[in-house]
């Protein structure tokens, strides 16, 4: 949740939908591991918030966009 806070092994997000795959009504897309039902419902939520539904797959975009050697 924040910077230098613990990591929690039982949490996080599984079997997550790639952006642009086509999807179904029921369709999970993804699964949340959460340590209570509050935080799952939270997790939820941003996942609805970050992966909008839309009829046409969104355009291509660089994730990568420079490559760091030190």
């Amino acid at each position: 949740t924040r910077p230098g806070a613990a990591i929690d092994p039982r949490v996080g997000l599984s079997a997550v939908l790639p952006p642009g795959a086509p999807i179904s009504i029921g369709q999970p897309l993804a699964v949340v591991h959460a340590a209570d039902a509050g935080s799952a419902r939270a997790a939820g939520q941003a996942v609805l918030a970050a992966m909008p539904i839309a009829d046409e797959a969104p355009a291509v975009t660089a994730v990568v966009l420079q490559t760091l050697r030190g």
